[in-house]
């Protein structure tokens, strides 16, 4: 059997697949655990929009301490580690930052097993961490959540607290308006009376 060890992206696994179907696929830890990263930023990013009605902001304890939920929890000094107790403990009221913040760390010690015996039996608690992970949580009703979104403020002054978010596409369109046109061909008259 033949290993080729790959970038996780579609690309390389799609042309894997086509010229060495039988291969088996091996991605390196870092990616994984980019991987993981990626995943528990994505769970903190909807948690803080389900709950807070909004993105993340500063004042946030999981949005300022993001960077802190990606560090190697065995790095962690303990100060970082209240910290991060402090961040599940209140801004994560489905304890869904947490879970995923554990599978991560999970994953981090499967691959820094030494042996196979340890590898297997890190592998069967992560398994374990994904499965409670992924077990639905209690959402508590709309009524309960009402302390969680920032009260109406009413008007804002400016204008740009007005509008939702936009992308960058709306800097393109703004000089759309200034562009010197074309004049427009006239339509052909219709061949039918």
């Amino acid at each position: 059997m033949q290993v080729v060890a790959i970038d996780p992206s579609a690309a390389f696994h799609k042309a894997l697949r086509e010229h060495l179907p039988r291969a088996a696929v091996s991605v390196d830890a870092f990616h994984l655990v980019k991987l993981a990263n990626d995943a528990l930023t994505q769970v903190r990013q909807r948690v803080s929009r389900e709950h807070k009605q909004r993105r993340g902001r500063g004042v946030d304890p999981s949005w300022a301490n993001r960077r802190l939920l990606l560090r190697a929890g065995n790095t962690l000094s303990p100060r970082a580690l209240d910290r991060l107790e402090a961040v599940f403990r209140t801004d994560d009221p489905t304890d869904e930052i947490s879970a995923a913040w554990a599978v991560k760390e999970q994953l981090r010690r499967l691959l820094r097993a030494g042996s196979l015996t340890d590898a297997n039996h890190q592998r069967q608690l992560l398994t374990y961490y994904v499965d409670v992970a992924a077990m639905p949580r209690d959402h508590p009703p709309a009524g309960d959540r009402q302390h969680l979104v920032g009260r109406d403020r009413g008007p804002h002054r400016h204008r740009r607290h007005q509008r939702p978010h936009r992308g960058r596409q709306h800097l393109d369109q703004a000089h759309q308006a200034d562009r010197a046109r074309l004049p427009q061909p006239r339509p052909l008259p219709s061949p039918y009376p």
